[in-house]
């Protein structure tokens, strides 16, 4: 696809006035004629004189006259946001799409605006589509801006970041902008707007940002900025992952009125929800400490694939199906989202970690939207390597990854007929083949018992739980037995006994748990829990004791635990948050932390205190 304005202008609302043949190109504020778009020098001015606006060089000698009124009696904000996505263009919501906003009403100008944020990674997909972010202040003539551009909007930018400073009114306006300059993901930015100068109605500003040549603009003589801005801005955005990031986070907010701190009190407006986008006030303070995260789409579906090295690894999908990854790292931080296949786009997602001589693998499995089964991994230093596909012509509705005790990777899988097939890598490379294992299922769970040979968990197409094993490691199956209970879900984990344990949703909605007597060994059958749940999920924490972590039939969540490992459990406790869906999972410290997908499509999380401690406050992610 061409990344040229050219398909974003069509449609696009226009000034009446305009030529239908002029040339568009696309600037913050929207679409407008490129004779309207003025690069100012190095060095040079924009001086409203006579209420004419104009560019001086740093020698006060007039470059060029734009011939623009601009009139200093203060008035309301007026900068078209583009609310509506217009007729006949192509994708989704387009203009301002979530920001917050404060007006300056004390009588006292705004003196200094800065705000940090991260360069993002760029989109996981690619087309013509143009994101600004940015932090900024307005009048009711134009607003003053550091602008993160992503995209080639006809004008500059190209399928890269850059930034520039830009003096813009609305799209049937002109626009005023420094230099573009390309930045890379991962650059830390400061945005910075500073008030220089005041003569009565008259005030001077420079906008820029820190420590970066090129991007200062003033613009002298204008009506006093008095609306205070963080935004996200985009226009041809056709799927979620045309945006960057899923969360952007405009921190180190400052904004004074004089030397003071301003009273800020940020709302919050959300314009454009098509793919779950929002603006947070994450902290209003205004000397330093201030944030504000906008979120460029919500979460669909969340998974934890454990391993034996303590890293907490954390997959999800968004509303097209694009998968993603976060994981914590050794100071118990996360990292940031990580793209793991490009133009791979998934329903489920399983996944083991091998280690072989001194690399670490992280193969990662999962189902794609056509149902066929794909295969990726990442060589510790090295990246991921590449999506191919696994088992031919394979298709499924779930599926689930284990080590077998060769060290190859068997995969189990519920085929779009509902049975259940497994394939296994060969010691001499490639893949055995899909084969057949009996019966049929909704969900399944491979583990491995303490002896290396596999047992196979799963939910019967009638409700009814299920295993079956090999007989010895690497060894035949023995066939399909029912445990004697029905579950809707349910989580298993090999406890610090070597014991596997389940616990399980009845059709009732009450919760279950079953054990093996001993490792390798027959199970105690079913047995009671307290609590009603829509989901679970099961971990280890650092005493061996397991604990539970669901979601009740009411959406909120709840905590349990062994009082001692391979214990009897504790009582419910309450976590005192909504929810759809959670896993839990160790860190390198040994310390669980519980990530949650809110009710509101975000993701949160909740370490605990110290390992073994108590669950802490819940957390953003």
């Amino acid at each position: 696809m061409s990344n040229s304005a050219d398909d974003l202008t069509k449609g696009l609302p226009k000034p009446a006035s305009q030529n239908s043949q002029e040339d568009y190109v696309f600037t913050p504020g929207g679409p407008r004629r490129r004779s309207y778009v003025h690069h100012i020098e190095r060095g040079a001015i924009v001086l409203n004189e006579g209420g004419r606006l104009k560019q001086y060089d740093s020698s006060r000698r007039l470059i060029e006259d734009f011939g623009v009124a601009e009139d200093l009696s203060r008035g309301r904000p007026h900068v078209n946001r583009l609310r509506n996505k217009a007729e006949n263009v192509p994708g989704l919501g387009h203009g301002w799409i979530a920001y917050v906003a404060w007006e300056n009403d004390t009588g006292t100008p705004i003196t200094s605006f800065n705000t940090t944020w991260v360069v993002p990674q760029a989109p996981l997909s690619q087309g013509s589509q143009i994101v600004y972010l940015f932090n900024g202040l307005e009048n009711s003539n134009r607003i003053l801006q550091p602008v993160l551009q992503w995209g080639n909007d006809g004008y500059g930018g190209g399928s890269y970041w850059t930034i520039a400073s830009w003096y813009a009114g609305n799209e049937h306006d002109h626009a005023f902008h420094s230099d573009f300059v390309q930045v890379e993901p991962g650059f830390v930015l400061e945005g910075i707007m500073t008030l220089t100068a005041q003569n009565g109605a008259s005030f001077d500003y420079v906008c820029e940002f820190q420590n970066v040549p090129g991007t200062s603009l003033t613009v002298q003589g204008i009506q006093e900025l008095t609306s205070a801005y963080e935004t996200l801005e985009a226009y041809g955005i056709k799927r979620a992952s045309n945006y960057p990031t899923r969360r952007i986070q405009m921190a180190g907010i400052d904004l004074r009125l004089g030397t003071a701190p301003a009273p800020l009190a940020w709302d919050p407006i959300d314009l454009v929800t098509d793919t779950g986008q929002r603006a947070i006030v994450i902290d209003a303070s205004s000397s330093g400490s201030g944030e504000v995260d906008i979120y460029c789409y919500s979460v669909k579906y969340i998974t934890a694939i454990p391993n034996p090295y303590d890293q907490f690894n954390l997959f999800y999908t968004i509303p097209d199906d694009a998968v993603y990854r976060k994981w914590i790292v050794g100071g118990g931080e996360w990292s940031v989202d990580e793209i793991i296949i490009q133009n791979a786009y998934a329903r489920q997602v399983s996944g083991v970690m091998t280690q072989q001589v001194q690399a670490q693998f992280l193969d990662v499995y999962y189902v794609g939207t056509n149902s066929d089964l794909y295969h990726d991994w990442q060589v510790q230093g090295v990246g991921w390597l590449g999506e191919s596909r696994v088992g031919g012509n394979a298709t499924a509705l779930q599926l689930s990854a284990v080590l077998n005790p060769n060290g190859l990777v068997e995969i189990f899988y519920v085929g779009t007929n509902t049975k259940i097939y497994h394939n296994w890598q060969l010691s001499t490379g490639g893949w055995h083949g899909e084969a057949a294992l009996g019966g049929f299922a909704k969900q399944l769970l491979a583990i491995a018992n303490e002896d290396g040979h596999l047992e196979l968990i799963y939910i019967g197409t009638n409700g009814a739980l299920y295993h079956n094993w090999q007989v010895e490691p690497t060894g035949d199956w023995y066939g399909e037995t029912a445990f004697g209970g029905y579950a809707v879900q349910f989580a298993a984990y090999k406890n610090s006994s070597q014991c596997i344990e389940i616990v399980y949703i009845g059709t009732n909605g009450r919760l279950y748990f079953n054990r093996q007597t001993a490792p390798n060994n027959g199970w105690t059958g079913e047995q009671g829990l307290v609590g009603s749940a829509n989901r679970i999920a099961l971990a280890e924490n650092h005493s061996g004791c397991l604990e539970l972590v669901y979601v009740g039939t009411n959406g909120q969540l709840y905590c349990n635990r062994q009082i001692t490992p391979t214990g009897p459990w504790g009582a419910e406790a309450p976590l005192y948050c909504q929810a759809v869906d959670v896993v839990v999972g160790r860190d390198p410290r040994e310390i669980l932390t519980i990530v949650y997908l809110g009710s509101d499509g975000l993701l949160y999380y909740i370490p605990q205190t110290a390992a073994d401690g108590r669950w802490g406050q819940q957390q953003y992610l």
